[in-house]
């Protein structure tokens, strides 16, 4: 934040003082915000990769190199290209590459029963869509640095 923000932590943006975070607000969190959700402002802070993460990165990123066809190869675990330079007529594969294998909450997830509802923007009492998952989940077998089998 700037000194010059009318907004500061420990605020609470609601429907009264909408229009002073719009800037700040993604055009959805800015209708939800108009239509009743608060939002409150907490200071920033640092956010550090998980150690497991870092490590591997700087154990695993300097055998990691690009096929001439773009694909990974030495890939095991942690950011595959660490450090970027501008000039590298490959940065946009390798900034792909990072995106896919950036650092996750959770190396799986299994969750039963989630329950989801889409709503028109025009009707938000009604569901359009109304969905019951009996079993949803996601396993990462590549990259793990958490959760067995961890390279």
């Amino acid at each position: 934040m700037q000194p010059t923000d009318t907004i500061r932590p420990d605020e609470t943006i609601t429907t009264t003082n909408a229009s002073v975070a719009q800037a700040y607000l993604s055009p959805g969190s800015y209708v939800l915000v108009t239509r009743g959700v608060p939002v409150r402002i907490v200071a920033s802070s640092r956010l550090d990769w998980p150690p497991p993460y870092r490590v591997a990165t700087e154990r695993y990123s300097p055998q990691v190199t690009l096929s001439a066809d773009g694909s990974l190869n030495g890939y095991v675990a942690g950011l595959p290209f660490p450090l970027l330079d501008a000039n590298d007529p490959a940065i946009a594969t390798k900034i792909i590459w990072n995106y896919t294998y950036r650092p996750m909450y959770s190396d799986d997830f299994d969750i039963r029963y989630p329950e989801m509802a889409t709503y028109s923007p025009w009707n938000d009492s009604t569901p359009v869509n109304y969905f019951i998952v009996g079993h949803m989940a996601q396993y990462n077998n590549v990259g793990r640095v958490e959760v067995p089998p961890i390279p």
